[in-house]
């Protein structure tokens, strides 16, 4: 529903619209999002398998697909990426559906109006509005708000930092540009840009490293990675000095401090560093759209 009026189609994650993708033919949001919960490239391809029958109406092949889902193994990261998994199903059939993106845009007319959604339990109910909104930005002319695409992006984000895992639209959407991509790959560079690569003009990091180390490029938050020998996603004050240091040698321990406590974080304890992207990039975002 927006403005007292429901959006139809291409809100419903069961509607049946055909799209492509890497040569596999979907038949609905959902059973493409099944897809990508799957380990196995076996169970994947059970799940593709599921076409339409004669007549069959939407609601019983996204049952179909759905229960699918259910009997093959999931991802171990599932929990923490299926929201990214919901938005790259449905940009995915928007994009080569544009009957379905008409109405979706249409609802656009009246500034941030709101999408609402009921029926699908509390999570979804929340979920499914934001990346339906997103969505409806990103793909109008000309890219819809700014500060409003910026706002949804952090949303799914923060979700996905929050349950510690890596970007699946990283790995799916690679090639986006920071001005295009969505949330998981933008924030990464955007806070490179604007918050602590100070002065890259496109996220990156360039051949950082003393003598005795071999070059490493990639963006601030994939150098944390790098630095993160055991894998345990936390360092201390010390590390954080030298891996900015790495990037810019006018870092200096008092800088850093300054980051980490306008990120609400005490300098004396352990550093989650994707939570600290994540906070400062949230912190962009607010500032972006005041």
């Amino acid at each position: 529903m927006c403005n007292g009026k429901a959006i139809s189609p291409g809100t419903d994650n069961f509607e049946l619209g055909p799209f492509v993708y890497e040569g596999i033919t979907y038949y609905s949001a959902e059973q493409f999002y099944q897809a990508l919960k799957m380990r196995k490239e076996a169970d994947r391809a059970k799940i593709a398998r599921c076409v339409p029958k004669p007549g069959e109406k939407a609601w019983d092949h996204g049952m179909r697909a759905w229960q699918a889902g259910q009997l093959g193994a999931a991802r171990k990261d599932w929990e923490a990426v299926k929201v990214e998994a919901m938005y790259f199903a449905n940009r995915i059939k928007l994009e080569q559906n544009p009957a379905l993106l008409a109405s979706l845009l249409e609802s656009n007319a009246v500034p941030n109006a709101n999408i609402t959604h009921m029926g699908s339990g509390k999570f979804w109910d929340h979920w499914n509005p934001v990346l339906l909104m997103l969505l409806r930005e990103e793909l109008s002319p000309g890219g819809g708000d700014a500060s409003t695409v910026a706002e949804l992006r952090a949303q799914m984000e923060a979700y996905r930092l929050g349950k510690h895992g890596e970007s699946l639209l990283a790995k799916l959407m690679p090639s986006d540009s920071v001005a295009g991509a969505p949330a998981s790959v933008a924030s990464e560079a955007a806070v490179d840009v604007h918050v602590l690569a100070a002065g890259s003009a496109d996220g990156e990091v360039a051949s950082v490293a003393s003598a005795d180390e071999a070059p490493f490029e990639g963006n601030v938050l994939q150098l944390f990675r790098h630095c993160d020998v055991g894998g345990t996603g936390i360092i201390d004050r010390s590390q954080l000095v030298v891996t900015m240091q790495k990037i810019d040698g006018s870092w200096t321990a008092e800088r850093v401090d300054q980051v980490l406590l306008s990120a609400d974080v005490h300098p004396g304890a352990a550093i989650k560093y994707e939570e600290l992207v994540s906070r400062i990039f949230l912190d962009a975002c607010e500032q972006l759209s005041a």
